[in-house]
């Protein structure tokens, strides 16, 4: 199995008070989907992309 991550981004959403999600798949330098081979790998670079978010975005592994 293979895993991506999604980097959910909130924006401003016009009718209501409540952000809009926006889901967004990390590519890598080909902008290809960036995979990795097991859970444990994609998990440990989940958690620094969201240590590293100044912006609080939220990120999560998915099985592709």
């Amino acid at each position: 199995m293979s895993y991506c991550i999604i980097k959910n981004i909130k924006i401003k959403n016009e009718s209501s008070d409540i952000p809009k999600i926006l889901p967004v798949i990390l590519l890598d330098s080909q902008d290809e989907v960036l995979e990795f081979e097991n859970f444990d790998e994609a998990e440990k670079f989940r958690v620094l992309l969201q240590k590293n978010s100044d912006s609080n975005h939220a990120y999560l592994v998915k099985e592709i």
